[in-house]
């Protein structure tokens, strides 16, 4: 799955970076109109259908799509220093990384993430129980035997230690969806059968973020 910041809505929904909240209105009606899955029975259809769908649930908000401004903006340094006059130095400035809303940390600087597009969702992911299954035939199976078996495994992150960050030690609730992990978007006004309800582009339905996802394991932790 492409992260949000991957994502141009703007090119979505065919409008211009300043276009108003009637033009995303608009834009968004006349797409969703012609690719909703009742109308449009193209394979893609639906597919491309969510996508204008999320695309209008981020830009038609106003502090959901000032936040996407910031993320896309490229520049995840613009203007900050640390107590030594460099980015990194005291770590998040001495205070809450997620003060202002992502992107912007305490002072004012955007996350490294946002440079490298990729998703800051909060996804460590555990291991399973390994399933090995072998055949014997029945006189084996009577009289015991040893068999060697190699397998592969996940083994937890040398960076991150499993946390999924380097910097931040605990994750934070996304602000997209308040921790949720899903958005929505009313369709009230074009089809009339109310609120689409969809997975959280920012956090990928974890209802967790994190500042820097760790570059060695893309935050999985392992």
């Amino acid at each position: 799955m492409a992260s949000m910041n991957d994502k141009d809505y703007y090119a979505i929904l065919g409008v211009d970076k300043d276009a108003s909240a009637e033009d995303i209105r608009k834009a968004f009606q006349q797409k969703a109109r012609k690719l909703h899955p009742d109308v449009n029975k193209a394979p893609d259809a639906e597919e491309k259908f969510k996508e204008v769908s999320e695309a209008y649930a981020v830009l038609s908000d106003p502090e959901k799509r000032s936040r996407y401004d910031a993320m896309r903006s490229g520049s995840p340094f613009a203007g900050a220093t640390g107590s030594a006059g460099s980015p990194y130095a005291g770590g998040y400035g001495g205070g809450d990384p997620f003060g202002w809303g992502f992107p912007f940390g305490s002072n004012g600087y955007t996350r490294r993430a946002s440079a490298r597009g990729r998703s800051r969702s909060y996804n460590p992911r555990v291991g399973a129980d390994v399933v090995f299954d072998l055949t014997l035939d029945a006189a084996t199976a009577e009289n015991g035997a040893k068999r060697g078996v190699t397998y592969q495994r996940y083994a937890a992150c040398e960076v991150c230690h499993g946390k999924g960050s380097v910097q931040a030690e605990h994750s934070e609730t996304c602000p997209t969806c308040h921790g949720t992990g899903r958005i929505s978007v009313d369709l009230s006004g074009i089809f009339g059968f109310g609120v689409m309800d969809m997975e959280c582009p920012e956090c990928e339905g974890t209802g967790r973020v994190v500042v820097d996802p760790c570059d060695v394991c893309g935050g999985s932790g392992r």
